[in-house]
């Protein structure tokens, strides 16, 4: 019996796996995991939920990480979002400070009184909806813009 590390793998990885599976079904679960040096099961669990790594968008957030960690406010980031992405649609200038404030009116509304909309949380943020922060020329203060297209998906 060989001790080998345990492997991780990315979502985009796991996502190579099912479409290659898609591909080329005849290809064996252990074939696959010697491709990938994974174990036959994990192989396996893999292809059982591969509607959710089919679904991955390559450029998202979640395409290079190897776990998924549950957000402990995601009702609040969730709600931010959707707001946000009405704001942009109206043409209106966001700034942090701006996003940090609804952020915090979400909380109370969600008696989530613990909430802090915090540098580190809004930095999580703009990151997990792939936000660019951008100083406008000629103004006062900065914007925030998504640095990707609509997408149905979000």
């Amino acid at each position: 019996m060989s001790l080998s590390k345990r492997k991780s793998l990315t979502a985009l990885q796991k996502k190579e796996i099912c479409l290659t599976k898609q591909t080329s079904p005849f290809l064996t679960n252990k074939e696959l995991a010697n491709t990938y040096n994974i174990g036959k099961s994990t192989v396996g669990d893999i292809l059982k939920e591969k509607e959710k790594w089919l679904a991955i968008d390559n450029e998202s957030y979640d395409a290079n990480k190897k776990r998924r960690r549950n957000l402990l406010y995601d009702d609040i980031d969730q709600a931010l979002a959707i707001w946000m992405e009405q704001a942009l649609d109206a043409c209106l200038d966001l700034s942090g400070d701006i996003l940090k404030e609804k952020a915090m009116t979400f909380a109370e509304l969600l008696n989530k009184n613990d909430f802090k909309a915090s540098k580190g949380w809004f930095s999580g943020f703009k990151e997990r909806h792939n936000i660019k922060e951008y100083v406008k020329h000629g103004e006062t203060g900065s914007a925030l813009f998504r640095s990707y297209q609509h997408t149905e998906n979000r």
